[in-house]
């Protein structure tokens, strides 16, 4: 548990130094470390594996670890920036970050638009700054994660980006 926090709390100030890649493998770690099937914290985990999650979905193409995964367990991109979200959201009996429903419920294969607004609101009544962070990350995941193969879901994402006043994604 001491290990997974060690390492989000380094992973978060490499981030602040842009030293994404190392700040990667630290948050990489922190995430494995800090599960409870490992010896870490239920408490813990989300908020790592949020962080982690958060990291990969911004700078998928510039991290050296999304492309040693792709290329050693045969795994997508989206597959790579999903799986922290992922781990973050089995945690059902413990509070998780409201960053955990936006990274998760906005891939097609869950394309649930209503936790992805009710995470929002938990994040503006928050503060601004938290606030932010999620539409971030869901400009960030759009460019991931839109499929024209599904059709309900790009409406959708189309949907939040105009609510949010995001940009159209590159």
């Amino acid at each position: 548990m001491f290990a997974g926090y060690a390492g989000y709390l380094e992973g978060h100030v490499l981030i602040g130094q842009d030293e994404k890649n190392r700040a990667g493998k630290v948050l990489q770690y922190a995430h494995r470390e800090s599960h409870p099937a490992r010896g870490g914290s239920k408490g813990l985990h989300p908020w790592v594996a949020v962080r982690f999650g958060e990291l990969l979905a911004g700078d998928t193409f510039a991290l050296d670890l999304v492309h040693d995964q792709m290329e050693n367990s045969g795994v997508s991109e989206g597959a790579v920036v999903r799986e922290p979200f992922e781990s973050a959201l089995d945690l059902k009996e413990v509070s998780r970050p409201a960053l955990v429903d936006i990274g998760f419920h906005l891939f097609p294969c869950t394309a649930e638009f209503g936790p992805v607004h009710a995470g929002l609101e938990r994040l503006k009544t928050w503060s601004g700054e938290r606030y932010e962070r999620g539409r971030r990350l869901v400009l960030a995941l759009h460019t991931r994660v839109e499929d024209s193969r599904n059709e309900r879901g790009t409406r959708g994402l189309a949907e939040l980006r105009e609510k949010l006043g995001l940009p159209q994604p590159r």
